[in-house]
């Protein structure tokens, strides 16, 4: 899993971005993450850790299987 922090999530357009711990470039993940996590929104600061796995629709690289600290 990697680490990171939210950095701002958009119930509008039902997306967000996770700045990760690594220092790699940030990741975008999508509401349907929130929804597999079982919560309902992302909050600026919270930690994070996560998978990257391709979104089926776009085919781009994008955070997954989100778990909440």
């Amino acid at each position: 899993m990697i680490e990171g922090t939210i950095k701002y999530y958009n119930s509008e357009r039902r997306f967000g971005l996770i700045k990760r711990a690594d220092g790699e470039r940030d990741i975008r993940f999508l509401s349907d993450a929130l929804v597999k996590a079982g919560v309902a929104s992302a909050f600026a600061g919270q930690s994070v850790e996560f998978e990257l796995v391709v979104d089926p629709a776009s085919k781009k690289l994008t955070a997954g299987k989100l778990q909440f600290k």
